[in-house]
Order: C-alpha cells, then structure tokens, then sequence
C-alpha cells in the first residue's frame, strides 16, 4: 500500500447491508415488518464502483478507482430478538486506475423490527483475518419512518475506532430510470471521529463528514446509493491529509427464494 493511503472501505461499503433490504412506500407513515421482502435466501447483488483521493500536505495527490460487486445474502439470525435476521455482505473490489490491490471484505449486520427498522449489530471480516464487532444497545434506528420531510436520530455507529453519530431524513420520492419508477430518497448523514488505519499505524480524524444517499423501491430494497466520506487527518509524524472516498452502488441483481 503506498504511502499513507488510508483504508476506509470497510466503514464505507459495509453501510449497504444496513439498507440494502429495506423496501418503504412515500405513501406510508408508519414502519411495519412485511415491508421488508425479507426470506431466508434472498439475494441482492450490486456494482460498485469508488473512488478515493488522498490529499498530504505537499498537495500530492494520490487518487485510485476501484471497481467490483457486492453479494448480499439472507440468512437465518441466530439472535432472540422477536423478527432477528442478518445479512451478509461479501465485497470484492479491483484497482482499475491509479494503483492500489485487490479488496474484499464480508460483513454481517443484524437487523430486527421494534417500531421500525433496527440495527443489533455489526461484524466487518477483512481478508487478512483481522476483524471488527460492534454491538449496539440502544440498537440503531435504521428506519424510524416513511415520511417525506420527516427525520430522526439514528444512533452511534462505530467500526473500531471510527464513530459517525448518524441523522436519518426522508428526502422525498423520485424516478430512476431504471428500473425504479417511484424511489424512496432516503438520506443518512453526520460527523466522523476517532482514527483510521493507515499504512504506517493510525492517524487521528481531526474533523470529518459522512453522508449516504439511498433510493428504496418497494418490494425489492435499495437499488441505489451513493456514500460520501471526507475527513481531515492528523498524520502519526505530526503532518496532515485530507481524503476524500465516493462508493456507488447499482442493483444489477435481484433473486427472491422460492
């Protein structure tokens, strides 16, 4: 890995199982569970691409594209928690330019619904073996409503040392063609603090941002999104960086278990 090159994916790119099985109605105001098309073996698959720039002090840019598939599956929860299911997320990504290797990752969240949409936990498996669990009480509220205009506070979200106090807000509805023709825009945003991996240890988050933006189609979950990362980082010598990091992702897939 060259340089400082700082390794956000996982925090980024495991945000979409969190969202990726919900399905609301801009008509609805209330979350219920059959909402969610959710069965044992149900299977989501999206293209990713992203794209991640970082900026060192002497203004040398260092800035790689990625591109690569995110595989979603249902699967049976092993919590007591009434409506419990997890899906898991491997996520495989190719440097197409600028440098940087091969990624992958898989991650599994745990949801349920307790007045809507919740978030129990999270375990992020990266390919070298190492790992990251977070186990949230209060759980995270994922989706507290449907309602265009409405917002909520989410929750704490953590990854390791890295934390995104989250706000969750119903944007409105919108067309995407395709292959939604009455999308959910669904809006996630907060800061960002704590520290990061780097290449030579960690580096300290001095001020940071995170905003992800989803389109949910009902019947089928998210098939849209685009996430945003941008932070200001404390270098372990003492100098700075900034990054920037942009993952999309697109529904190519949609399996539904007989």
């Amino acid at each position: 890995m060259p340089r400082n090159r700082v390794s956000l994916c996982g925090a980024t790119l495991a945000w979409v199982v969190v969202f990726a099985i919900a399905q609301v109605s801009p008509a609805a105001s209330a979350v219920e569970p059959d909402w969610l098309p959710l069965h044992a073996g149900n299977q989501w698959v999206y293209e990713v691409h992203r794209d991640h720039t970082y900026r060192p002090d002497d203004n040398d840019i260092d800035r790689v594209f990625h591109a690569g598939r995110s595989v979603q599956l249902a699967e049976p929860a092993d919590e007591s928690a009434s409506g419990a299911f997890k899906i898991v997320d491997t996520t495989s990504l190719r440097p197409t330019q600028g440098g940087g290797k091969r990624e992958t990752a898989t991650t599994t969240r745990v949801l349920s619904f307790d007045g809507g949409l919740r978030m129990l936990s999270s375990l992020a498996t990266r390919a070298d073996g190492t790992s990251n669990e977070s186990v949230f009480r209060p759980p995270l509220r994922m989706l507290a409503t449907t309602t265009i205009g409405e917002s909520w506070k989410v929750g704490i979200y953590r990854e390791g040392d890295l934390t995104i106090d989250l706000q969750g807000e119903v944007v409105g509805a919108e067309k995407l063609d395709p292959p939604c023709p009455n999308c959910l825009k669904v809006r996630y945003r907060g800061p960002v603090s704590g520290s990061v991996p780097i290449y030579q240890g960690s580096a300290a988050i001095e001020s940071g941002r995170f905003e992800r933006v989803v389109w949910m189609q009902r019947g089928v979950g998210i098939v849209r999104e685009v996430a945003t990362v941008e932070s200001d980082l404390r270098l372990p010598e003492g100098a700075h960086a900034k990054i920037l990091m942009e993952t999309t992702l697109r529904l190519v897939e949609h399996r539904v278990a007989k």
